[in-house]
């Protein structure tokens, strides 16, 4: 069963809808950790920890698009790279960048990250595609 995922661009241009394998919402922290030698008395180091509250929230998002579009708001995999290259650009406001939308309600403003295309022998006529995006913020 594939997962539906929607890619809109904040002007309101055509949005297209990708079928995706499977879908990753992570959350990564930074905290920093040191060794402070000589501070117990002991040959054992205390261990300094700094978390500067620093959070890395993405989406990763992975599956399989045509060669030739199938037509509608699918997208080819010419398509999904024309509107990788035109639609994310790194100015503005959240509100200003593209959003996708996960299933019928999950939606978040986000910068692209990587996007991979791969294509094997048995799939001519597909395009494995594994993107990855930043989230900025949810969208309201």
């Amino acid at each position: 069963m594939a997962l539906q995922i929607t890619l809109t661009h904040a002007t309101g241009s055509p949005a297209y809808t990708i079928k995706a394998d499977k879908i990753v919402h992570s959350f990564v922290r930074f905290p920093t950790q040191a060794p402070l030698p000589g501070v117990t008395g002991t040959a054992t180091p205390a261990i300094f920890t700094l978390d500067l509250g620093m959070l890395l929230e993405q989406i990763s998002i992975t599956g399989i698009v045509d060669t030739a579009s199938p037509g509608g708001s699918v997208p080819s995999k010419a398509n999904l790279v024309s509107i990788l290259r035109t639609w994310w650009n790194y100015g503005g406001t959240a509100t200003d960048l593209p959003y996708l939308t996960i299933g019928s309600s999950e939606s978040y403003y986000g910068h692209l990250k990587n996007a991979d295309f791969t294509q094997e022998g048995a799939l001519e006529d597909r395009w494995l595609f594994s993107m990855i995006f930043l989230v900025r913020a949810p969208k309201p």
